[in-house]
């Protein structure tokens, strides 16, 4: 009988195989699309260009900083026969971003077409700020998200290969470009000792209020008990930068613990449940991989993110840098 090591390099070794029945349909119509905006003051110039080559049925701006949006500003340049409804809606400037987005799932209609890709993105989308990541296009993203696990992370460790396997949609890239390459996967048990003590945007912005950025919730692990849900384990997918897509068959699977979210974040604008939140929605959104895909994770990491030296990406599968292992991509 083969051990349970030569069992999981053999399953790994044959992954691509295990998992090419779960692939995309490549011959599929291009998706209907909801972009949804978490929007302060930043330009939306941008977003007419940005959709004009895909089939944007609606466009939700959530105004969180008291700024008129207005359509002409957008320059929704559609070329199609009905152009993408608009809806600006405003919420309390609390939560910043993801108070915006799980607001949206939490208000989804039950009457929404599931297999619409709804897009998550902010209005400083075009910078990406964030060290080590690589924003991905909004087709690709779209893409991916059609597929079986209805979901995609936007922004990923960046990556440099030859050949990009596309497959189930959950493995997703290690990064070799960095000194030490680390993935979308992230350790539960390291990633839920997450905490901080404050936080300043790279775009500082004065609090509208005084509300402490700590509160009663100091971990990340307190966090999914206020949520009322199980930490994922033994690990999770984080996605980062605000930018993901999920179809709506996902965020209504998921409204119930964004209807908690809301709430959560309501306490204040910038606060540590924010940066909770963040980390929270590639775990609510995508649905558990099968075990066989745990294993083969697990095996290629050769160790994780300290939750001291670095705090950002606490508990973040690490691999052996110049190497590419992980190589699958959300589909």
């Amino acid at each position: 009988m083969p051990s349970r090591a030569s069992t999981g390099r053999q399953s790994a070794q044959h992954l691509d195989r295990e998992i090419r029945p779960l692939e995309s349909n490549v011959t599929a119509p291009p998706p209907r699309v909801s972009l949804v905006i978490a929007f302060c003051d930043e330009s939306l110039k941008w977003l007419g260009a940005y959709i004009l080559d895909h089939d944007v049925v609606s466009i939700t701006i959530y105004s969180k900083c008291g700024k008129l949006v207005e359509r002409e500003t957008l320059d929704l340049r559609n070329e199609s026969t009905y152009p993408p409804a608009l809806e600006i809606i405003s919420l309390p400037n609390v939560g910043r971003v993801d108070h915006a987005f799980a607001f949206h799932v939490s208000n989804l209609k039950l009457t929404d077409d599931l297999d619409v890709v709804h897009v998550f993105m902010k209005d400083t989308h075009m910078d990406n700020h964030h060290d080590g990541l690589d924003t991905r296009s909004l087709g690709e993203t779209i893409h991916d998200a059609t597929g079986p696990a209805g979901y995609a992370c936007g922004r990923l460790p960046g990556i440099i290969v030859k050949k990009r396997v596309r497959r189930f949609g959950i493995a997703q890239k290690f990064n070799v470009g960095l000194s030490s390459a680390w993935s979308f996967w992230h350790d539960s048990h390291s990633i839920k000792q997450f905490r901080l003590s404050s936080y300043s945007s790279h775009t500082p912005r004065t609090p509208n209020d005084k509300v402490p950025f700590k509160g009663s919730v100091a971990t990340f692990e307190q966090w999914w008990h206020v949520l009322e849900t199980p930490i994922p384990g033994p690990i999770m997918p984080v996605c980062f930068g605000g930018f993901f897509a999920a179809k709506a068959a996902n965020l209504r699977a998921g409204r119930a613990v964004y209807t908690k979210m809301v709430k959560a974040l309501e306490r204040g604008d910038n606060t540590l449940e924010g940066h909770f939140a963040e980390r929270s929605h590639a775990a609510i959104l995508l649905p558990a991989i099968p075990h066989h895909m745990v294993e083969a994770i697990q095996e290629k990491a050769v160790g994780r993110f300290s939750c001291v030296d670095t705090i950002g990406y606490c508990g973040a599968l690490r691999d052996k840098p110049g190497e590419c292992i992980i190589r699958n991509q959300t589909k």
